[in-house]
C-alpha cells in the first residue's frame, strides 16, 4: 500500500483545497493507497476528508496574537528588502521539520504539494527525504506563476519546480510553459466535484456566478458592469463569500454601477443548496481575469448550463477554445453583454450550448481523472 500526503496551506474554502479533498478521498477508498491530508496552517478543514487529517501544531508562542503579528511583520520586512520576493527560509523551520519528520516516521512514498509557497520548499524537503517522490500540483495558470510582479515567491518557486519529481498542470498551455522548466510536466484536468443526474430546464431569468470575493482575480468589477446591462427581470445569482472588508468592497462595486438590484447574494452554498443554485439558472457566467482551470465551469456544465467566460488559460481549456461554450476577449464587457443577449433572445442557441456543455463534461469524470493520478503516483 502506497502512502500519499496531500500538502496544502489550509483546507478551507477554495477550488484547490476542494480538488485536493476530492482526489485524496477517492484514492483513499482503494486498497492501493493510504491518504493523509496535511495542512500547514493550524486550522480545521472546511471539506470532508476521508483520509487522515494532520495539521501543523503551532507552538504556544506562535498562537499568541502579538507573536503572530511580529512574525508576519518580519516576513513583510524581509520580503521588501528582497525586492518583493519571498524567502522560503522564513517559512517556519518548525513546520518544515515537523512535516518531514512526519513523512519519514509514517514511511510516506509520495507528497503532492499545492501552493507556490510550499512548492518553494521542495529543494529543502528533497535534502531531508530524498527517497520520497514529490509532485508539484499547480492550481493556477502560468500567467500568474511566471510573472515576477504577481508572484512574490517567483525565484524560490522556480527552484521548487525544477526540484520536483513531477509537475502537474491543469491545462495544456500551462504544461507547455512549465515543461521548459521541468521536463516531467503532465497535464491532468480537475475532476467534477458534484454528483448529479439533473439538468437545468433553462427557463429562469437567472445567470449563475460562483466565486470567492476576490475582486481582481474573479473580475467581480466586470461582473458589476455586466449586471448593469442585463434586461429587465434578469439577475445574477451570486454564490460565494468573503470577509467583512471584501463584502463591503463587492457591494460598493455594484452600487457604483447602479446594478445592486440586479444581483442576489446567496452566500456560501454547499451540497443541496449548490445543486439548487445551478438548476435554477439558465446560463453560467465567468468574468475571471485568470484561472488555473475554472472548476466551477465544469460544475455548471454538468448541470447543463450554457457557459460564457472571459478568455484565460482555464476557460480556454475547459471550453476547448470556444467549441463547448462562448469565449469573450478578457475584460470586454460590451461584447460579453452582447453574447448574453443573444442567448436570452434565442432559445435554440441556448439549448444548443446546453448540449455542448453536457458533451464536454464526460472528460472531467472523477474516475477518468483519478486513473491519470494513479499512473504518476
Amino acid at each position: 500500500m502506497k502512502k500519499i500526503v496531500f500538502l496544502t496551506r489550509r483546507y478551507n474554502l477554495g477550488g484547490a483545497e476542494r480538488v485536493n479533498a476530492i482526489i485524496g478521498n477517492y484514492l483513499n477508498q482503494s486498497d492501493e493507497f493510504k491518504v493523509y491530508f496535511y495542512s500547514e496552517k493550524d486550522i480545521e478543514p472546511f471539506f470532508q476528508l476521508d483520509g487522515e487529517f494532520v495539521k501543523y501544531e503551532s507552538s504556544r508562542f506562535e498562537k499568541l496574537p502579538i507573536i503572530g503579528k511580529a512574525i508576519r511583520g518580519k516576513r513583510v520586512i524581509i520580503q521588501k528588502l528582497n525586492n518583493g520576493q519571498y524567502d522560503p527560509n522564513h517559512v517556519s523551520g518548525r513546520f518544515k521539520n515537523q512535516f518531514t519528520d512526519f513523512c519519514l516516521k509514517e514511511g510516506v512514498d509520495t507528497v503532492v504539494i499545492s501552493s507556490p509557497e510550499l512548492i518553494s520548499l521542495i529543494p529543502d524537503m528533497k535534502q531531508q527525504m530524498n527517497n520520497v517522490k514529490i509532485i508539484s500540483w499547480l492550481h493556477n495558470g502560468w500567467v500568474l506563476y511566471l510573472n515576477k510582479d504577481k508572484n512574490p515567491v517567483y525565484k524560490p518557486f522556480i527552484n521548487g519546480i525544477k526540484a520536483a519529481d513531477i509537475v502537474v498542470a491543469l491545462t495544456h498551455e500551462d504544461r507547455d510553459k512549465f515543461i521548459e522548466i521541468n521536463k516531467n510536466t503532465k497535464c491532468i484536468y480537475n475532476p467534477l466535484t458534484i454528483k448529479n443526474e439533473e439538468h437545468s430546464a433553462l427557463k429562469s431569468k437567472n445567470i449563475a456566478f460562483a466565486s470567492r470575493y476576490a475582486i481582481e482575480q474573479k473580475g467581480i468589477d466586470y461582473l458589476a458592469e455586466v449586471a448593469a446591462k442585463l434586461p429587465d427581470r434578469w439577475k445574477i445569482t451570486f454564490a460565494g463569500s468573503g470577509n467583512e472588508t471584501e463584502v463591503e468592497n463587492v457591494n460598493r462595486l455594484f452600487e457604483v454601477n447602479n446594478s445592486l438590484d440586479k444581483v442576489d447574494f446567496l452566500g456560501l452554498l454547499k451540497d443541496d443548496e449548490l445543486r439548487d443554485f445551478y438548476l435554477s439558472a439558465s446560463m453560467y457566467l465567468m468574468t475571471s481575469r485568470f484561472e488555473g482551470f475554472g472548476l466551477v465551469l465544469s460544475e455548471a456544465m454538468s448541470f447543463g448550463l450554457p457557459v460564457l467566460a472571459f478568455e484565460q488559460t482555464g476557460s480556454k481549456e475547459v471550453l476547448s477554445n470556444g467549441r463547448y461554450g462562448i469565449l469573450v476577449e478578457n475584460g470586454n464587457v460590451s461584447k460579453m453583454s452582447e453574447k448574453i443577449s443573444e442567448l436570452i433572445e434565442n432559445r435554440d442557441i441556448l439549448i444548443d450550448y446546453q448540449k455542448k456543455s453536457l458533451e464536454r463534461v464526460g472528460d472531467f469524470k472523477l474516475e477518468k481523472i483519478a486513473k491519470k493520478w494513479k499512473e504518476i503516483l
